[in-house]
């Protein structure tokens, strides 16, 4: 027998298998269709097992399932989800049990990376996900917290740089100290300053004078003194109000030593009242060994107290 072509199968049928008008077909002719049939046929015997075929990864390849049941990552690949992990240091990532597109926050560099293949117990198979490219990483070499005083000498600040204040102001910036700083200033301490008392509050500064004397606005709070060795009379004025605005509750004081010439505590054009004499005003006389205290009230009124006072 030989094998046929569905045309030739189909063309022997309708040869053999006319109508049956003659009486002529004969069992051998039957015989003889059927097993060109089964020639040309393909029965499941005929097929065989994939272990018979050209199985493979490659084209033309009849792909196979491997014993787990799946097929070969070649042809299509694994599905994960990726998971997300937080470590605290580089042993604990490398500890994961992690999948490629797996995700390491650590927390200890406060950066994050991705594996980008297996395994993950190899370092250099883990990338660090890279933060905005616009974003300040560094300032004049310096990351992380930044200090003033690291930020200025990274940056080489000079009090040159500093264009915008005066020549004066640059050289009192750069002052070695705070006597330095007096010297640039022109003060003197004593003069221009007060030296530091622990008792600074409590102190009455002396203004002593030996000569006729209008007080100033410097004076408020302090002892306008009269020495011993001047025992000629004095005159000192309190000014007016117009001329020398003192602050209410301004105290001047008047210290006449022994010894010392009379003194007149005149008022030029305000109020002077003597303390516990009513209607009492003026100019006021203070003897020697004596001393007094003027109040100012308000803006025109001063009143006055003290011993060896008429």
């Amino acid at each position: 027998m030989a094998v046929r072509t569905r045309a030739q199968l189909n063309s022997d049928a309708d040869t053999n298998l006319n109508d049956n008008t003659t009486g002529d077909i004969s069992p051998a002719d039957i015989r003889t269709i059927a097993k060109n049939l089964a020639d040309s046929a393909k029965l499941a015997e005929d097929i065989g097992t994939a272990a018979t075929k050209n199985t493979g990864t490659g084209a033309g390849n009849v792909p196979v399932l491997d014993a787990g049941g799946l097929l070969d990552e070649a042809i299509l690949p694994a599905l994960a989800i990726t998971d997300t992990f937080e470590v605290a240091s580089q042993a604990a990532m490398l500890a994961l049990t992690a999948q490629r597109g797996d995700i390491a926050v650590r927390s200890d560099l406060n950066k994050s990376y991705i594996l980008k293949t297996a395994p993950a117990t190899t370092l250099a198979n883990w990338v660090e996900l890279r933060t905005p490219t616009e974003a300040v990483l560094s300032v004049a070499a310096l990351s992380g917290a930044i200090s003033a005083a690291a930020l200025k000498v990274a940056l080489a600040i000079a009090v040159a740089d500093i264009t915008d204040a005066s020549a004066n102001g640059r050289s009192l910036v750069s002052a070695a100290d705070y006597a330095a700083m007096r010297t640039l200033l022109g003060l003197v301490i004593g003069t221009n300053v007060q030296a530091y008392d622990a008792q600074l509050s409590s102190l009455i500064r002396i203004n002593s004078q030996s000569a006729a004397y209008g007080l100033v606005l410097s004076d408020g709070g302090k002892a306008i003194y009269h020495p011993p060795a001047d025992a000629t009379a004095r005159i000192f004025t309190i000014p007016s109000n117009a001329a020398v605005p003192y602050p209410n509750g301004t105290a001047l004081t008047f210290d006449n030593d022994i010894g010392a010439g009379v003194i007149t505590i005149a008022i030029d054009t305000d109020t002077l009242v003597l303390v516990g004499a009513a209607g009492s005003t003026g100019s006021r006389t203070l003897a020697s060994g004596g001393q007094a205290t003027a109040l100012k009230v308000s803006a025109t009124r001063w009143r006055i107290s003290g011993v060896g006072l008429t």
